[in-house]
């Protein structure tokens, strides 16, 4: 292992996290259910407007990929503020 690896150390910090641990299985399991109803819910929804009005499948399908890559974004930015915040803390 490389001597600038942080490996250790995030893997010590890791321990302290609810998700990580032996019973990390139960605990990712309704994330992943909740994910997976979403995704059935927007391919069924897709299914459903392409055969209703399939004129503005392409439109609503920018729309919600855009829509997506805002949240990731936004998700994502305040993950690291709490990152930033949790290290000044220490």
């Amino acid at each position: 292992m490389s001597n600038t690896s942080n490996f250790r150390q995030a893997m010590q910090e890791a321990k302290g996290q609810l998700i990580i641990g032996p019973n990390v299985i139960a605990n990712a399991l309704p994330y992943l259910g909740g994910g997976l109803v979403l995704t059935a819910l927007g391919t069924y929804g897709g299914l459903g407007v392409i055969n209703t009005n399939p004129g503005i499948f392409m439109p609503t399908f920018f729309a919600a990929l855009i829509g997506e890559l805002v949240l990731f974004f936004v998700a994502r930015g305040i993950r690291h503020r709490q990152n930033i915040i949790k290290q000044g803390k220490k």
